[in-house]
This record gives structure tokens, sequence and C-alpha cells, in this order.
């Protein structure tokens, strides 16, 4: 009874890993990565409401998740996935997320997939 409250050894390499990555997200400060996911997030909503592309998230989302409707999330998933961009599919949507090492050159990359896509996504009603 009692060995089953036993733990494996911690995965201890991660740790140092993880510990880089807090050094290097204290570094460039909590403003400068937000103000740079907003931009990619208002430039990714902006480019797909120009392409009718129906979209989950508000206009005016700044945060780092934006959902886009789709007729087939898990073929995108693909896609994006051929083109080396790892996205999700959450039910009737396609999910992008950002942050702080992601650029504008990410988001037109992502535009002219689902450009190239439009088919396998819901426009927006006229």
């Amino acid at each position: 009874m009692r060995d089953r409250f036993q733990a494996g050894t911690p995965a201890i390499s991660p740790v140092y890993g993880a510990n880089e990555g807090v050094r290097l997200l204290r570094k460039l400060d909590r403003q400068n990565i937000a103000s740079q996911v907003g931009t990619l997030t208002k430039a990714l909503l902006q480019g797909a409401s120009e392409l009718g592309i129906r979209s989950k998230t508000p206009a005016d989302s700044l945060g780092p998740l934006v959902v886009l409707q789709a007729k087939d999330s898990d073929a995108l998933v693909k896609i994006f996935a051929e083109s080396g961009m790892v996205v999700s599919n959450r039910h009737d949507g396609l999910r992008i997320s950002f942050h702080v090492y992601n650029t504008l050159d990410d988001v037109r990359a992502a535009l002219g997939l689902l450009e190239k896509n439009i088919g396998l996504l819901l426009r927006q009603r006229s």
C-alpha cells in the first residue's frame, strides 16, 4: 500500500533548460513579450478577416491564441505540420498560438497557407 505513493526519479535535465528559459524571459521583459504577441495576433486576425475567414477570436484580442473556424481543422493541422508549423485543432477551430519567438514572417506564412486552403475554412457571413 505504501509503495503506491513513491515517486520516480524526477527529470533533472529539463530543469536546467527551464531555468535558462526563465532567465531569457526575464531579460526580455513581460511588456516587450506582450507587445510582440499582441502585434502578431492583430496581424493574423486582420489578415484572416481580409481573406474572409470567420474567427472565433474577437477582433480586438491581444492574447496569444487565435482560433479560426474551419470545416476540416484536422486537415489544416496536417497541412501546417507539413510546412513546419505547429498548430492545433479545437472542434471546428484551427488554433494558432504565438510567443515572443514568432515574427511577422510567421504570420505571413500562416496567412499564405490559409489562403491556399481557404476551402477548408468557414467564411464570414455577408
